[in-house]
């Protein structure tokens, strides 16, 4: 199977709450269909829950970890 990197907009359900983000999963060639990507996915995860932490303003683990 022979596969591509493409952006994705895809919608996750964190604490109730619907979060929207577009970021690169991989596909493959002959379907077009999302397959998965432990290290894309992750990634995508991760960039949802930033985004639900700007939403309601808590602190990054950054930022704890600075303390």
């Amino acid at each position: 199977m022979t596969t591509s990197i493409k952006n994705y907009t895809n919608t996750f359900n964190i604490r109730g709450k619907e979060i929207e983000i577009t970021a690169p999963a991989r596909f493959d060639d002959a379907t077009q269909k999302v397959v998965p990507d432990m290290k894309l996915d992750n990634a995508a995860v991760k960039m949802a829950q930033q985004k639900y932490r700007e939403m309601f303003d808590f602190i990054k683990p950054e930022e704890i970890k600075a303390l």
